[in-house]
């Protein structure tokens, strides 16, 4: 924990609260967390609130883990515990029926695949790699954590800079930008949709159209954290387009193409239209997650602008099953 030290000319103090015990219906089961107000009282001496298990660092408005929470009032809150409580109206039944078929997510145990990424894709201003199932884009909390494709990366390249992410279990393409002109013009292209992803699954059950499209709005399933959920009603746009490319004996293998790019966006929208992916550790009932040694969810393909020459390139990492 790293201690506030103001000088005592400071006029604005920062007061630290805990706000698990606050909003206590809220919070249960997760760590305490820290929400900063300012308040001006002039010539006040300088003073820290110090929360037990809250750290105390920095002036701006935060609360973690639950950033959205931060600006929100007692009253408002709690309206949003009961509206994303499995009992409340407002959960979909539809989606407490999936949550319920898939039961507790699979215990973590992070045990990282070795070796060095496979390099893709090299220039003076971006690299790209191929990212294996297992490993984490970027160093996570848990002590542990820290080994993960950025980290690999940067033993080689020290300059390199994450544009984007995978989940833990997806494989496939990542690009990585190598100066700071190349990452904000890489990241413009992700926050305006300006890519085109493909990606290769396999799906328990056998669709029974060639293809189609799913849109479903999600947002965070707050108690369920890190699991998020479709929320017709307070749900962010997303929107999913597949097509079939094989069927086998109980399962179907897909091409996947999002439109847009939300958190587990795919692994949702496929368990949302009763087909989970295989292997899926949070939305796929049990006997559909042990059917594979892996989530089969596979980053195929990443279409962009080059950041510097302008040149349309795809960079395809073959699906490895």
């Amino acid at each position: 924990m790293r201690p506030l030290a103001f000088p005592a000319s400071r006029s604005a103090l920062t007061r630290v609260h805990d706000v698990s015990n606050t909003f206590p219906s809220i919070f249960v089961g997760y760590p305490a967390l820290e929400i900063r107000q300012h308040s001006k009282l002039s010539d006040a001496p300088a003073k820290m609130v110090r929360t037990p298990g809250v750290s105390a660092y920095g002036s701006r408005l935060t609360a973690r883990p639950f950033a959205a929470l931060a600006n929100q009032t007692k009253s408002a809150a709690r309206i949003m515990s009961r509206r994303y409580a499995p009992e409340s109206p407002d959960y979909s039944p539809r989606w407490a029926a999936i949550i319920s078929a898939a039961g507790p997510p699979t215990p973590l145990v992070y045990a990282p695949p070795k070796g060095r990424p496979r390099l893709l894709f090299q220039s003076q201003a971006m690299l790209a790699f191929d990212k294996p199932s297992g490993l984490l884009t970027v160093p996570g909390k848990p002590i542990g954590h820290d080994d993960c494709l950025e980290t690999r990366v940067r033993q080689r390249w020290p300059e390199a800079r994450i544009v984007h992410r995978l989940d833990r279990p997806t494989s496939g393409v990542v690009v990585m930008a190598r100066t700071a002109e190349a990452h904000a013009a890489l990241g413009r292209q992700f926050e305006q949709r300006k890519t085109e992803k493909l990606y290769i699954a396999r799906v328990a059950g056998l669709l029974a159209e060639e293809q189609g499209v799913i849109d479903a709005p999600v947002c965070g399933d707050w108690p369920n954290r890190p699991r998020q959920m479709i929320d017709h009603q307070h749900g962010k746009p997303a929107v999913t387009r597949w097509r079939v490319l094989a069927r086998e004996d109980d399962a179907t293998r897909i091409a996947l193409r999002p439109t847009t790019g939300r958190t587990h966006q795919l692994r949702l929208h496929m368990a949302w239209i009763g087909h989970p992916i295989l292997g899926d550790e949070f939305y796929a009932p049990p006997d559909q997650r042990a059917a594979a040694a892996r989530l089969q969810l596979h980053a195929a393909e990443l279409a962009l602008t080059h950041p510097e020459s302008g040149e349309k390139l795809t960079i395809d990492a073959v699906c490895p099953f």
